[in-house]
C-alpha cells in the first residue's frame, strides 16, 4: 500500500464509495512519502560520507604520529 502506482491502479478498479474514497485517502497521503525517504537517505549518505573522511583521516595522522614516535 506504500506504492502510489499500485493505489492508483487499485482506484481504477471497480469498488464501493467507502473503498474508493478510502484508496483516495492513501493515495493523496503517500503522493510525497518516496521524495521525503529519498531526501532523508541523501542526508544519512552524506553524514556517512563525512564520518569516513574524518576516520580516513584520524587514521592518516595516527600512522604519522606513530612514525615520528619511533
Amino acid at each position: 500500500m506504500d506504492d502510489p502506482a499500485v493505489l492508483a491502479a487499485m482506484l481504477k478498479g471497480r469498488h464501493d464509495a467507502f473503498t474508493a474514497g478510502a484508496l483516495k485517502i492513501l493515495l493523496a497521503s503517500n503522493s510525497n512519502r518516496i521524495p521525503r525517504l529519498v531526501g532523508k537517505l541523501e542526508t544519512i549518505n552524506r553524514y556517512v560520507r563525512q564520518a569516513e573522511r574524518q576516520k580516513a583521516r584520524a587514521l592518516v595522522a595516527w600512522q604519522k604520529a606513530k612514525k615520528r614516535a619511533t
